[in-house]
């Protein structure tokens, strides 16, 4: 919510889903004892669900932990709310756990976490082992936030990686081990091959039910358009700052459109850079 208003200026939205919002905050503050426990009365780890990797795994539960932390911070940024203080105050601490999953760290990065040498290590070790398209987003996010410069890279391997098998879109879930001795998604399996679609998946997506198309796995795409692209939207499109980060490109190229329904298209060659901007009209009469 807290993105989509910046990014739109849409209060009406804001005021439209406000009662609701103050009501899941409510709720979740009274799920968070004053030792900062989570407890969702769930009756196992599975219940506490951050992404399908990590679910079953005790860590998971510093994870939804660190990303309640991170919606009450969020929430903050739109208007004052005693539970969303609340939740802050009780939750802060598990920023500090241990964990040994990279989207745990990530959320707890993202939540104010500041051990930048140590969590870019846990990041980088193994490469994408241990990355999900569900998380995509907030690990390489959280990677650059500790300083990290391999996020281009990493994506290369992950989603080059399932391109290489035929995808046309985002899938539920995928696994760099699961690109070994694998068929594309596009040929019938030779002999002796796996079948990238039906022989693998896990839980409730098993075999030929996993999603090959799925909108939750699209999240990489913000982190090219906020970060590689480096095109911030602010108070609600008044306010637009492009910062690349272009870690080895040589140029770049996007269209995006503002919610005025105006289109921006920008070609920027290795670390050209515009400065803030304010108002869409000096946008157009630069870039064009």
């Amino acid at each position: 919510m807290c993105d989509y208003c910046t990014f739109t200026g849409n209060q009406e939205f804001f005021r439209e889903n406000r009662e609701y919002a103050l009501e899941i905050l409510k709720q979740f503050d009274a799920l968070i004892s004053e030792n900062g426990e989570v407890s969702l009365t769930a009756e196992n780890d599975l219940e506490y669900f951050l992404d399908w990797p990590s679910c079953g795994h005790p860590d998971a539960v510093i994870g939804v932990s660190a990303l309640l932390l991170w919606m009450a911070q969020k929430f903050v940024k739109l208007e004052k709310n005693e539970n969303a203080e609340s939740i802050i105050r009780k939750l802060f601490g598990c920023v500090e756990k241990e964990t040994s999953l990279k989207q745990v760290r990530a959320f707890q990065v993202l939540a104010g976490r500041n051990h930048p040498e140590e969590d870019l290590q846990l990041f980088i070790d193994d490469g994408v082992k241990g990355i999900s398209t569900f998380m995509a987003y907030y690990i390489l996010t959280a990677m650059a936030k500790t300083g990290g410069t391999q996020m281009l890279e990493m994506l290369k391997q992950y989603y080059g990686g399932m391109l290489d098998k035929g995808a046309t879109t985002f899938r539920e879930d995928f696994d760099i081990a699961w690109l070994e001795n694998s068929s594309r998604i596009d040929e019938f399996p030779k002999e002796g091959e796996k079948d990238i679609h039906g022989d693998f998946g896990k839980f409730c997506y098993e075999k030929f039910r996993h999603s090959l198309c799925h909108g939750w796995s699209s999240g990489v795409l913000a982190f090219i358009v906020e970060y590689i692209i480096g095109l911030r939207i602010k108070e609600g499109g008044e306010k637009i700052s492009v910062t690349p980060h272009l870690m080895g490109l040589t140029e770049r190229e996007m269209n995006k459109i503002l919610h005025r329904r105006n289109w921006l298209r920008e070609l920027v060659s290795h670390r050209q850079t515009l400065a803030e901007l304010k108002t869409e009209q000096e946008i157009q009469a630069l870039v064009w």
